[in-house]
């Protein structure tokens, strides 16, 4: 890409977690048509100790640090050395969310084009079993003083860079990484690339405009601007018509999947985004309900009115018929239940499934009551979309020192928003609710927050002794 400069960035740290972990080195190059033509190197207090594992794989010690520039003493030069070029690493992820948050702790936005140097690696090398720098640096027999040291890696990076440069033939991969795949075509006239590529790679929830501020679509990502710039990156009719009606993009960041999920089915459900078409159906007109035959089997039963007391149980509520039925299929294929008792099916005697070995006879009393009612017990987890008790979710903040918290009561999610994890101690429930954003709980909510109960992916959950007054 000529006349692109690039910055390319290698950190040494004293762990893998941004925000907890800090930068004990940093080396920067610029280079412009293959050639470096700025260089920038510095070691920096961590403020805390090196870790005997760090400097043995680095060589640095912790009096190579002491009286070295923090942080905030250097982070204008980086802002300076990589003013208008793309941030480039191996493995950019790391080093790039390292250098965010420290700009973040600083009250600042750092937010730069990125390229990844492995990605590179991969499509203009496919023949290379591994790309890991290291690997590279023997497969090409790169000159390295001290691997492990930052400027030593960051000239290695800027060696296979060039490399990949000068494959003519790949060197479309490259404006493709960096436009992350975007069609000037499909861009609304009033929206550019540039535009995009300054959104945050964070997770949260974007508001595509219209020329009156409106909501025409809203979407939430763990990386706002990918998913953004997916948008407009092939032809398809929802392309069409947010190339048509967009005129700005809005986001909000939330610090976590699961509070971007909650956003931004609040927001839809608040603001009715035209374009939006899997999430404007607010209604669920179908519930789904639990009770016993005389025989005393457990059935399934589907009702356009929900029932909370007498000898329904409630299990669910779906916006269709054919949202229930699906769930209703996959449940009786996992657990081995009987269609004509799940209500899947409507045979006089013994059900179809019998017939051919799929069901156990719960239907003509050829399977005892209690092996099958089990069954359907356990089936009840995946079917629920009930919650349990009082309790509080933990999830990550905004940024480093924030709490996102997810208040259910009874059963109900009451509440949500982000707190001061210094300011996050209440001695009353009623306080803490207060202090978060009260909601009205929908079946999509309840569906969102369970799906995350049950991910192994989940932060912390708190149960609280609570009884309404």
């Amino acid at each position: 890409m000529k006349g692109q400069k690039f910055a390319v960035v290698d950190i040494e740290t004293t762990g893998s977690r941004p925000g907890k972990d800090k930068i004990i080195e940093i080396a920067i190059a610029v280079v412009e048509n293959g050639v470096i033509i700025n260089r920038y190197e510095r070691l920096l207090d961590p403020e805390c100790p090196i870790p005997s594992n760090i400097t043995y794989l680095t060589g640095i010690k912790q009096h190579m640090v002491e009286g070295k520039p923090r942080f905030f003493e250097i982070a204008k030069d980086i802002v300076d050395i990589t003013q208008d070029c793309i941030f480039v690493a191996h493995n950019v992820r790391f080093d790039y969310s390292f250098i965010r948050e420290e700009f973040r702790s600083l009250g600042f936005t750092y937010s730069k084009k990125t390229l990844c140097t492995v990605r590179l690696s991969r499509k203009a090398f496919p023949d290379i079993p591994k790309h890991s720098l290291g690997y590279l640096i023997k497969h090409f027999n790169i000159k390295v003083e001290s691997r492990h040291r930052a400027m030593a890696d960051v000239l290695a990076t800027v060696d296979v860079l060039n490399r990949v440069q000068d494959m003519e033939a790949q060197s479309g991969h490259i404006e493709e990484l960096i436009s992350m795949g975007i069609k000037e075509s499909l861009l609304p006239l009033q929206v550019t690339k540039a535009m995009i590529q300054e959104l945050p790679d964070e997770p949260g929830v974007y508001f595509m405009l219209d020329e009156n501020g409106k909501a025409v679509y809203i979407g939430k990502s763990v990386n706002i601007r990918s998913r953004v710039a997916s948008h407009f990156s092939k032809k398809s009719k929802k392309a069409s018509e947010l190339q048509k009606a967009v005129h700005r993009i809005n986001y909000e960041l939330t610090g976590s999947d699961l509070m971007a999920a909650f956003v931004e089915s609040l927001e839809i459900k608040k603001q009715q985004p035209r374009i939006n078409r899997a999430q404007k159906q607010v209604r669920y007109p179908y519930h789904l309900h639990l009770w016993t035959d005389e025989e005393g089997y457990k059935r399934f039963m589907l009702s356009k009115k929900k029932k909370e007391t007498g000898s329904y149980q409630y299990l669910a509520s779906f916006a269709s018929k054919a949202g229930m039925y699906a769930k209703l299929r996959k449940i009786l294929e996992d657990y081995e239940l009987c269609s004509k008792l799940m209500g899947l099916s409507t045979e006089f005697h013994m059900c179809f499934n019998h017939q051919i070995g799929r069901c156990k006879g719960a239907c003509c009393g050829q399977e005892d009551v209690a092996p099958y009612n089990e069954r359907v017990e356990e089936s009840i987890d995946k079917l629920s979309q009930e919650l349990e008790g009082s309790f509080i979710v933990f999830e990550n903040g905004r940024k480093d020192k924030e709490d996102a918290l997810i208040l259910v009561l009874n059963g109900s999610i009451s509440a949500y928003g982000w707190l001061d994890k210094e300011e996050n101690s209440f001695h009353q429930i009623s306080e803490l609710k207060d202090a978060l954003n009260p909601l009205e709980e929908t079946a999509e909510l309840r569906y969102i927050l369970r799906r995350y109960l049950h991910s192994k992916g989940r932060k912390r959950i708190k149960p609280i002794p609570y009884s309404p007054v």
